[in-house]
C-alpha cells in the first residue's frame, strides 16, 4: 500500500493524497538525496507559489510551492500548459513557514519543489 501512495504522489501528485501523508512517514515519499537537503533546512523557510490572482485572494492555495523564486516566476510567465488559467493574472505569493510543515520536498525536475497544505 505504501509503494503504491509513493507512486501516486511522486509520478502523479494526487492532492488529496497529500493530506494523507502528514500521517505517513514522508521519508518514503522522498530519495535520498532530496531527504538529506531537507534535513539540512533552516527551521523557518520561505517558499514561492505562482498562481492566479483568484487563488491568492481565496486564500485557496495548491500544494506545489518551491524554494525558488524564480522557479514561481517562471510558472507566473512563462507556463502555458493550463489551459483553464492562461488568461488571468498571475502573481508569485510568498510565505514564511516551518520545516515541520512540509510534507515533502522533490527535484527531479530541478524545481527545489515543495510540498506544502495550507491549513
Amino acid at each position: 500500500m505504501l509503494f503504491f501512495l509513493n507512486f501516486l504522489l511522486t509520478k502523479i501528485r494526487l492532492e488529496p493524497a497529500l493530506v494523507l501523508c502528514k500521517e505517513l512517514e514522508r521519508e518514503y515519499l522522498m530519495s535520498l538525496s532530496e531527504r538529506r537537503f531537507l534535513e539540512k533546512l533552516p527551521e523557518k523557510i520561505t517558499i514561492y507559489r505562482g498562481m492566479t490572482e483568484n487563488e491568492l485572494n481565496q486564500k485557496s492555495f495548491g500544494c506545489s510551492w518551491t524554494l525558488k523564486k524564480e522557479v514561481a516566476e517562471f510558472f507566473v510567465n512563462n507556463y502555458q500548459r493550463n489551459y483553464a488559467t492562461r488568461h488571468l493574472k498571475k502573481v508569485v505569493h510568498e510565505l514564511n513557514i516551518n520545516k515541520s510543515e512540509v510534507i515533502a520536498f522533490f527535484n527531479e525536475r530541478k524545481e527545489f519543489e515543495i510540498i506544502f497544505k495550507a491549513s
